[in-house]
């Protein structure tokens, strides 16, 4: 069974996600690292970004690999990258390369290979409508620019490099990139249950997610 979770950044997918897999003892996928480790090898590696370019031999060096034990790691390139993928500069890039079609199709089919003949909850921005239109489950999460920026400000653990003000006005580019791209705009899927978590607090989240797949399963 596959249970995918869309959302807007910062509207709290990824822990969310996590916690249902664990509490379900099923796989947990967050979509988004494999795009931010291939942002961070353009990083990493001085590569510009540019929407003519054909990056298709590029990403022949580029291995990214998802382990799943109790938490997720990102490897990249036989390398740890789970933390490295996190910083600002790596949040910044990624909307740009996840717009490019063979980034795409090389995390898609990542993304596909994983969820083979598991249960698995996917997060991420057009799993719903794009990557698994057929998912049994449809999650649409979201919340308050405010909200989402406060979650975000504390998982950088309030870096001081980076003020409130300017998170927000990140997530709010964050927002019309990922709504208004070409390929895979974030979009809600027509049958998916939409869940505002502003003022949730987590086990509300998690309490209500559960429910949903709980009565799928019943059925």
């Amino acid at each position: 069974m596959i249970v995918a979770i869309d959302g807007p950044a910062g509207s709290g997918k990824s822990s969310t996600a996590k916690e249902v897999a664990k509490q379900l003892d099923w796989l947990y996928l967050d979509t988004g690292a494999i795009y931010r480790a291939v942002a961070l090898y353009f990083i990493q590696n001085n590569i510009s970004y540019s929407k003519n370019k054909d990056y298709s031999e590029l990403l022949e060096n580029i291995r990214v690999e998802i382990k799943n034990n109790t938490t997720q790691k990102v490897i990249l390139n036989n390398l740890d990258v789970t933390k490295d993928i996190r910083s600002t500069k790596v949040t910044r890039f990624v909307s740009s390369i996840s717009t490019i079609p063979e980034i795409r199709e090389y995390c898609v089919a990542i993304q596909k290979k994983i969820a083979e003949n598991s249960n698995i909850v996917i997060e991420g921005r057009d799993i719903g409508t794009k990557v698994f239109p057929n998912a049994e489950l449809k999650i649409f999460l979201t919340a308050s620019v405010e909200e989402r920026a406060k979650r975000r400000f504390k998982e950088l653990n309030n870096d001081e490099s980076l003020t409130f003000e300017q998170l927000i006005e990140d997530i709010k580019i964050r927002d019309k990139k990922d709504s208004n791209r070409k390929i895979s705009p974030l979009t809600i899927a027509e049958d998916a249950t939409i869940i505002d978590t502003s003022g949730m607090d987590f086990n509300q989240q998690i309490t209500k997610i559960r429910k949903h797949i709980e009565g799928l399963i019943s059925i």
